[in-house]
């Protein structure tokens, strides 16, 4: 009977040292990370050219087609080939 005591008395032991471990306050809880990157675009306008003389490329990666408009605020000594604004459809 003494052994049914001890093997109890034992397992209570473990079992609340377990949980002051959960609970004992020097032990963080993990945080939810807020560094999350921001979403990729799925259109990208990249220019080839120098800003002078600029070729612009568009990449779609949606998965069906676009349709893209290039535009200017101001035309202030520009000239574009073809004539501005540009709408194109991008598959």
């Amino acid at each position: 009977m003494n052994y049914l005591y001890r093997s109890f008395a034992l397992s209570t032991l473990a079992l609340l040292a377990l949980g002051s471990l959960l609970v004992w306050p020097g032990h963080a809880a993990a945080e939810k990370n807020s560094h999350t990157a921001p979403p990729k675009s799925q259109v990208t306008l990249i220019n080839r050219g120098t800003d002078s003389q600029p070729i612009f490329d568009v990449f779609n990666n949606y998965y069906g087609p676009i349709e893209f408009e290039l535009s200017a605020d101001e035309f202030v000594n520009m000239k574009s080939k073809p004539a501005l604004p540009v709408y194109l459809c991008v598959r």
